[in-house]
Formats: C-alpha cells, structure tokens, sequence
C-alpha cells in the first residue's frame, strides 16, 4: 500500500496526547525486575512496546493484558533462560533492554527485523561491557546478541549512549554487588524516562550528569504511562503551517521547546496548549543530536521559514532506524526544498513551495510522517512509499486523525 497526500487547508480540532511510548518501554521493562505485582495503566500498544512484552514473557515473567492496563508479576532478579531467540523486531530501544535483563539469566539471544539487523551498536555495546554485561554482538555490533549470565560489580562508570538507553543500564545495577554509578554526557535530572523511574519507587538518585544506584531490588509499584505531546509533533508542525486551531490536552514537550527557536507561538492554556496557524516561521540554527526523533519534522519546517536554517547534530539523525539525514535531503530536494548537506551539518535555505511528488520512507516512522506533514503543504499529489508499516511502530492513529481534522490522506493500492 501507498499513502496518498494532498494540499490541506488547515486542521481542526481538540486532542489528547497518546501515552508515552518510550514510558511505556521503560515501565515493562522496569516492572520484570520488581518484587511482585505491577500495574501498568495506559500503556500505548503498538509493536515497538508489543515486542517488549512478548521477549519478557519469554524470560519468565507472568504478564495479564486487559483494556487499558498491563498487569506484570516482576520476577526480581530471576528469569528463564529463554528457549528461543527473544525478537526486538525494528526497536533499538527494546533491544537494549532485553539485552540488560537478558544479563539476568544463564543464557539469551535476541535478534530484531532486517533493518534493526543492518543496524551497528557500538556504544551500547562498549557501555554495557563497561558495566559487567557480557554481550556478544554479530559483526559489526550489530544484532543478534548473545547474552550470558553476567555480574555486574557496580563503581563509577562513564557511559555515552543516546540518553533514552539509560534505563536499559540502571537495570542490572539493581542486582550489583555495590552501588553503581553512571556518569554520562547528558544533565540527566529532568529527564522525563528517568523521573518516571524514580517515581515509580526505583533505588536511583539523580545529580546533573551522574545516576546513582542503588543495589537493592525495586518494589511493586501501580503507575499511569504518562502523556507524550512530542507524539503530535506532525500533527504540530501542519497546524501551525496552515490555516488552523489545534488544542491540545496535555502539557508541552520537547518539541515545542525546540518550535520557539523558530520563532512559533504555541499559547499554554489550562489544560494543555493551543496551536495556531498560519505562522510565518524565521531562520535559526540548532544542534539535534539529543533529538534524532524530530529531525525529519524540523527539516519540513526549515524548508518553509524565512532565511536559512542551519541543523547540526547529525550523527544521531543518520545512525536510526534508517540514514534520515539523507532520506529528507533526498526527499525534501525531489519537491523543490533548498536542502543540502555541508560538513557536518545540513543548510536549508526558505520559504520554498513544495511540489508533490513520489517520494519513499524507507520503513522510517518519523520520516513517514514528516513526509505526510511534506506533502500536505506541497501542490499537487504526493504518493508515499514504505510507510504505512512503518507508522505502526510509533504513529498508529496518524492517518485516521489527520483526515478527521481536515486533512487530505488516504491509502491506495499498487
């Protein structure tokens, strides 16, 4: 199937923001390891989260799914050697932390699909040797893992992965022989992966750029997935491009943070926040290395503000699920974008008319919404290739929202 795109007038329209899926991943993960019974309320359901469930049910743990709710009977430190390989499919977050709990057991191996296949890891495999895990990666630092019986002896240990595989690292230091301390790259205190962490009851301490903790396993907790406005963030970026009023119902993420820098308004309201359009974006220049997730939106974005735009950061972009700095420069330049990239960082020269075209996501989800995002403001048609599977995996409802509030999108066959 294709995603068919035309030209949208504007949206319109009030919306909940979706449950956090990378929440979602760190509370299962974190409920396998507790003592007893947790409850898991609202967790977003799409195959990046599914996948997680299914490799920890293999590991032993005892999990009951009913509308709305996940309940999970944390093993502790005790899990099953799995019979089979334990699947990520296309989730480098979810890889990552069943290779940390896999550490737990004798033996696993976990793989993923094709693409996460092709994927090379060789920081999360240098940072988790660093803590005592024994991986063994296929060539390359790519999956499958082999994963044995590990021990992790805790200390002052610096690691440098992408922030949100940190949970993945403070899992085994609950069962250390002492105390362990990670030092990172990032300031780690507002962190929303890692506040959730702390309020669900977890033995961790947090100080600018250190994680402390502590060895001890981490009670039974009961916790709602919190909402993830930066979910919306195609649905964002059209509304405030457009003729539109978008409200809302939850707080602001990061992505509106990162919007303000482009000049866009978003007015904070009671209950949430209210988008409207349209608005006339300016110039700016930004480093989106801690945010690889929103390149593909903020790079439509750029192509339609006044003057150029400057994005650094790229390393993170190019090293996802697919290279999406050289998809959207490929993509964005096919409907007219002034677009290219110079050394290290990409220059994107607006406002440009987009035009309509045939165009391919390549299996990205981000990058499959930002195009949907593209060809919403391009003339003409804009057919998307290898996307509707992809928007699975993080934007399930995109398409069924964007069309109720006004937008022109559909599937068609070959």
């Amino acid at each position: 199937m294709q995603i068919e795109v035309r030209r949208t007038e504007g949206l319109k329209g009030k919306i909940f923001s979706p449950p956090s899926k990378l929440l979602t991943q760190v509370l299962i993960s974190y409920a396998s390891v507790c003592d007893g019974r947790c409850e898991v309320i609202s967790p977003l359901s799409v195959l990046d989260t599914t996948c997680l469930l299914a490799g920890l049910g293999r590991l032993g743990v005892d999990v009951a799914k009913s509308k709305g709710r996940w309940i999970i009977w944390g093993r502790g430190g005790d899990f099953l050697t799995p019979k089979k390989a334990l699947d990520a499919k296309n989730s480098a977050t979810s890889l990552t932390f069943l290779t940390a709990i896999s550490s737990l057991s004798e033996l696993a191996v976990i793989t993923g699909d094709a693409s996460l296949r092709a994927r090379c890891f060789p920081q999360v495999v240098k940072d988790f040797r660093k803590i005592g895990i024994k991986v063994s990666p296929a060539q390359g630092d790519s999956p499958p893992f082999v994963v044995m019986g590990s021990s992790v002896k805790g200390g002052r240990i610096r690691v440098s992965s992408q922030p949100k595989f940190f949970p993945a690292f403070i899992i085994p230091g609950f069962f250390a022989n002492k105390s362990l301390e990670l030092v990172t790259d990032f300031t780690v205190e507002k962190l929303r992966h890692l506040q959730v962490l702390r309020k669900a009851g977890a033995p961790v301490k947090f100080r600018k750029k250190e994680i402390r903790v502590d060895p001890e396993v981490p009670p039974k907790f009961r916790l709602r997935v919190p909402a993830d406005a930066d979910l919306l963030a195609p649905l964002i970026t059209l509304a405030v491009l457009t003729d539109s009023k978008l409200w809302i119902k939850d707080g602001e993420g990061e992505y509106v943070k990162l919007l303000r820098k482009f000049g866009i308004r978003c007015e904070k309201m009671r209950h949430g926040f209210k988008v409207e359009g349209p608005q006339s974006p300016r110039c700016c220049k930004m480093d989106l290395e801690p945010y690889p997730q929103f390149f593909p939106f903020l790079c439509v974005l750029a192509s339609q503000a006044r003057g150029t735009s400057i994005i650094g950061g790229l390393h993170s972009a190019k090293t996802a699920k697919i290279d999406r700095v050289e998809c959207m420069i490929h993509s964005l330049r096919k409907m007219g974008a002034k677009i290219r990239e110079k050394g290290n960082v990409l220059v994107i020269e607006g406002p440009t008319g987009l035009i309509g075209q045939e165009i391919d996501a390549r299996g990205d989800p981000c990058t499959a919404a930002a195009l949907i995002v593209a060809g919403s403001l391009a003339s003409g048609r804009t057919i998307i290739n290898n996307a509707t599977y992809s928007l699975r995996l993080t934007y399930p409802s995109l398409l069924g929202t964007l069309t109720k509030m006004g937008g022109e999108v559909g599937l068609v066959s070959w």
